[in-house]
């Protein structure tokens, strides 16, 4: 996944990016699996039209779907909490998308730059290994200042 995108294009996706099955309804593991990675493909289908640099996401994401996300370059955040993607929209101007039927119709957000930097830190006590604690943040700068500041 890429760390460092110059103007990116961020699509917002409030919910997860997997496949539902029918319930109450027989088929084989080959079968669901082949329906899956068709509706998992026609989805990234979808997202890749719009051609986003990043791809936010709410909730989880199937590990095919990644897989597929990460062979077309898109990187990907996900587990996202609402409150932060709202707020990520309201700064960079993007949509929150419902749902994946509406991926088509959203609004793209943009920001001058787009990063994740790892800080390790510094008051917290080395864990067994010796190591500190990292958190991995996201910095969009550049955002219009009429949208948003922080």
């Amino acid at each position: 996944m890429t760390s460092q995108y110059k103007n990116p294009r961020l699509l917002i996706l409030g919910g997860s990016l997997e496949y539902q099955k029918v319930p109450n309804q027989l088929a084989s593991f080959n079968t669901l699996l082949h329906q899956e990675n068709d509706h998992l493909r026609m989805i990234i289908s979808k997202i890749e039209a719009l051609r986003p640099n990043v791809l936010l996401v709410e909730k989880s994401v199937s590990s095919y779907a990644q897989d597929y996300l990460l062979e077309k370059e898109i990187s990907l955040v996900l587990n996202v909490k609402r409150p932060v993607l709202e707020h990520i929209a309201r700064c960079t101007g993007a949509l929150i998308t419902p749902s994946i039927d509406d991926i088509p119709k959203t609004r793209l957000g943009h920001c001058e730059l787009f990063r994740l930097e790892k800080i390790s830190e510094q008051h917290e006590p080395a864990n067994q290994f010796n190591k500190k604690p990292q958190k991995t943040l996201m910095f969009f700068e550049g955002c219009p200042r009429r949208l948003c500041c922080t």
